[in-house]
């Protein structure tokens, strides 16, 4: 369903420093990216009675790329945030890994239905799901990210596609734009509270 797939292929960068963020916003070369932008692609599902997000990309991503996901207000309030991979800062919970393989991977998210309470006081409702390729921009950049929204209009009739599988089973996931991966599923299932 292309309502529900993103490619991950809008840039961010903060150069290090004082002063306003504002004024330190740049545009960074794609080298300091460790995959372009557009190169990586996602699309939610559901898996195991719980909302999951499938990131598709080039070999070896789903090793050696920062990958950091959220369920967000319509004001980017995180709801839940998830990390995988090889991050400098975790921020967030590890994430719980249900497909993975060379080229897709599985992550399981917590998408509360209904108004939620946030922790800094008022009440939001989950508007979309930020996904985010995290670089290590050391010593020079503050931020530097390549980002995808999925947003999904609540009064759409749109349906998140469910499937199942045994453990072990490889599935392949199709993000549009010619990205598809394929993943061996782990077990690893969504804790509930």
């Amino acid at each position: 369903e292309p309502a529900l797939s993103t490619a991950l292929s809008d840039p961010v960068s903060v150069l290090a420093g004082d002063g306003p963020v504002a004024g330190r916003v740049t545009s960074a070369p794609f080298v300091r990216f460790p995959y372009p932008p557009g190169s990586i692609g996602a699309s939610l599902f559901q898996y195991a009675n719980s909302g999951h997000v499938a990131l598709v990309g080039p070999a070896g991503f789903t090793d050696d790329a920062c990958l950091r996901v959220s369920v967000v207000t319509e004001e980017l309030r995180p709801l839940d945030t998830v990390t995988h991979g090889p991050c400098v800062e975790t921020i967030g919970r590890d994430a719980t890994v249900g497909c993975i393989g060379d080229t897709a991977i599985l992550l399981a998210l917590d998408i509360p239905t209904g108004e939620v309470a946030l922790p800094e006081g008022g009440t939001g409702f989950a508007d979309a799901i930020r996904l985010q390729l995290v670089a290590d921009g050391a010593p020079d950049y503050e931020v530097l990210t390549v980002r995808g929204t999925i947003e999904v209009d609540p009064g759409s009739d749109i349906v998140i596609p469910r499937f199942g599988g045994q453990i072990g089973e490889t599935i392949m996931f199709d993000t549009g734009a010619g990205r598809s991966g394929t993943c061996n599923l782990t077990g690893d299932f969504p804790r509930r509270p």
